[in-house]
């Protein structure tokens, strides 16, 4: 009854727009403890003014949060940008419903609708909520403002914001932001996937960007340098722990792992987690942060299976799995080049993009 009324108020203060306004009421009319709605079109159509109209007759208007992601305020960082998201989720309040409004996205943004939704939806089972409950009732509002200039392309694209839909590998790198916004000392990712996806690429990426350098150590697990030896690989490992330094945070990254080589995650984990206790540190602290990021190369054969047997590999480890390229991500991916460069496909040229090439 409440959210009626709230309703009914806002149909008089924005007008034309009955159908976006039954949408969402729609929506969240639903009986579930999670919603959503995305609001989306070009500027002065009255997104901003329905978010606006909803916080002001919202009854609870304690629970209440709103972000502006692409302002100068939340600046460049999507890690920190996660971070608040995540802060969100821990002012949850089980008293009415809590409201959350995403504003400023456009038509590069669709990976944040799929992962903040997925961080509402696991914050059960991750124990991201102090309760350890998942009871309270949540309505998230995510505003693209669009360009009015190919609206109809850009809505089409933005149509089905779901994980099950993304191009490319938003979904992958959106997971690695999320687990670096994690507010704790030890932090730890697995790339998995098979070869030419991506997953060394954005480790690459990671080092060259990362903000102390002199804290980055890599190590290649099965190469011919490292030899066969355990034993002498985990020393190596164990090299890393005396080097963390207290000043940023530290980097490791474990390369060319394979399925044959699960127990390597929850291990040096367990080192990690346990450097105090044992002695490992000179300072007796464990005072440092750390993130890990191991990479798994697997066969392109029988995909599926090395996956799921890879998923669970530790409690402190997020899997991240990075999927094999489709022809309909190349023609993604020459979209999203050839738009940075300003250049454009011909017709025949975008509904057969292999074609070209080979010609």
């Amino acid at each position: 009854m409440y959210m009626n009324n709230a309703f009914n108020q806002i149909g008089l203060q924005v007008q034309n727009q009955d159908r976006a306004l039954g949408q969402m009421a729609e929506e969240l009319s639903r009986d579930r403890k999670f919603r959503s709605v995305a609001l989306m079109g070009p500027p002065g159509v009255g997104k901003t003014m329905t978010a606006t109209a909803l916080i002001k007759n919202f009854p609870w208007p304690e629970n209440v949060r709103t972000y502006s992601w692409n302002s100068k305020e939340s600046g460049k960082d999507d890690v920190s940008k996660f971070r608040k998201l995540r802060e969100f989720m821990h002012d949850l309040s089980g008293c009415g419903m809590n409201l959350h409004i995403i504003d400023d996205l456009n038509v590069d943004n669709p990976e944040i609708v799929p992962i903040y939704n997925d961080m509402m939806l696991r914050r059960e089972s991750e124990g991201t909520k102090d309760k350890g409950t998942a009871s309270e009732t949540v309505f998230v509002v995510y505003i693209f403002n669009l360009k009015s200039k190919d609206l109809e392309n850009q809505l089409k694209y933005l149509q089905k914001l779901s994980p099950h839909t993304k191009s490319n590998q938003d979904r992958a790198l959106g997971q690695m932001a999320e687990e670096l916004s994690r507010d704790r000392k030890f932090r730890s990712v697995a790339l998995m996937g098979p070869p030419g996806v991506g997953k060394t690429m954005t480790a690459t990426a990671l080092i060259k960007n990362f903000p102390w350098p002199e804290n980055v150590r890599t190590y290649s697990w099965n190469s011919k340098e490292s030899g066969k030896d355990d034993v002498s690989k985990f020393r190596k490992l164990r090299e890393f722990m005396h080097d963390l330094s207290g000043c940023g945070m530290n980097l490791h990254i474990i390369d060319d792992l394979n399925v044959d080589n699960p127990e390597i995650v929850p291990i040096y984990n367990d080192m990690m987690l346990r450097r105090e206790s044992e002695g490992t540190k000179d300072k007796g602290t464990a005072s440092e942060t750390v993130f890990v990021v191991y990479i798994f190369n697997l066969k392109s054969k029988d995909l599926e299976n090395q996956l799921k047997y890879l998923q669970k590999l530790s409690p402190h480890t997020k899997s991240v799995a990075f999927r094999s390229f489709e022809p309909k991500d190349l023609k993604s991916c020459l979209e999203n080049e050839l738009k940075a460069a300003n250049y454009k496909l011909s017709e025949e040229a975008r509904r057969h993009p292999t074609d070209s090439i080979k010609r």
